[in-house]
C-alpha cells in the first residue's frame, strides 16, 4: 500500500492531492471493522471431536479459506440475479482437498 505522503511527493496535480486527502479523511471517520471469528473443530488422537477452537479470520485463516469466503457474495449475487461472473485464476490458493 502506498501512503498518502508518498503520493503527495510524487504527484503535483492539486486535484488529485485534494481527492486523496478527502478519501483519507473519510477512511479515518469509518468505524473499526468488526473482527470475524471462525471456529475449527478439534479432535483427539482417536479422531473424536473434543472442542471448537476460535480463529481470527484475518490473521489465522488460510488464503484459500479467505478467497472462498470472499467469493461467496459475488457467487450468490450472480446466481440469484442471472448475472455473469468472471474470475481469473479461480483455482489459485483454493484448497485442493475438500472435506
Amino acid at each position: 500500500m502506498i501512503s498518502l505522503e508518498t503520493l503527495r511527493e510524487k504527484e503535483k496535480d492539486e486535484e488529485i492531492i485534494n481527492l486523496l486527502t478527502s478519501i483519507q479523511k473519510i477512511q479515518a471517520k469509518q468505524p473499526k471493522r468488526d473482527q470475524l471469528i471462525t471456529y475449527h473443530r478439534k479432535y483427539d488422537e482417536n479422531n473424536l471431536f473434543i472442542d471448537s477452537v476460535p480463529f481470527n479470520f484475518d490473521n489465522q485463516e488460510s488464503e484459500g479459506t479467505k478467497k472462498l469466503l470472499y467469493l461467496l457474495g459475488p457467487w450468490y449475487d450472480t446466481l440469484k440475479n442471472g448475472k455473469i461472473l468472471v474470475i481469473d485464476e479461480l483455482d489459485s490458493r483454493l484448497h485442493s482437498i475438500s472435506h
